[in-house]
């Protein structure tokens, strides 16, 4: 996928605007089932974010129409915006990590009202701001330890949510604890 050009004729297009550079990607690309030219839209950027989520796509990026390339520079001219959604589980564990990081252990309530582990989340946890919202530590909620979490520090059932990026493979990728919610009752987040 070309989706810009940074030399052309033997000479640097880095500093022509994005618009120029992308004609000019137009002209010289010859699309094959090999290569294609990333497309673009001009406006109703709104829109195409809408039609992305729908498409189940991981999102668009938007640049200004006169940007500059800039090797080995991220700028605020482009712009990801990713298509995110929203899980509610329960941290019913924790887990202490290398580098500092701690790793919370998620879980929904089965039939039985028994919680199962379903995922974790490491981004955006922190145990301080956990313990504000009053994180207790508890036993293991589950009939056995299951292996790897020996190491785990039970704590009470607490509603958490989670963003992540939507994905039919790969669970709650890149996943970012978002906060703890005081108004759901842990029971209430169940399996589907």
């Amino acid at each position: 996928m070309a989706y810009d050009i940074l030399y052309y004729r033997d000479k640097l297009t880095t500093e022509m605007p994005l618009m120029e550079r992308k004609q000019i990607l137009s002209q010289v690309i010859r699309e094959n089932n090999m290569l294609s030219v990333s497309r673009y839209i001009e406006t109703n950027g709104k829109m195409l974010f809408e039609l992305a989520k729908q498409k189940q796509l991981e999102g668009v990026v938007g640049q200004k129409k006169d940007s500059l390339y800039w090797f080995g520079r991220r700028t605020r001219d482009w712009n990801k915006v990713k298509v995110m959604a929203d899980y509610e589980a329960v941290a019913i564990a924790y887990i202490l990590k290398q580098n500092n990081m701690t790793s919370l252990v998620l879980a929904k309530y089965d039939n039985n009202d028994m919680p199962v582990i379903t995922n974790h989340v490491t981004l955006g946890v922190s145990l301080s701001k956990l313990k504000q919202h009053g994180m207790k530590i508890s036993h293991c909620p589950l009939s056995a330890i299951p292996k790897g979490y020996e190491n785990a520090v039970w704590i009470e059932p607490m509603v958490c949510t989670v963003e992540y990026m939507p994905s039919e493979k790969e669970g709650l990728r890149q996943a970012v604890l978002k906060g703890v919610r005081d108004d759901k009752e842990p029971w209430e987040c169940r399996l589907e």
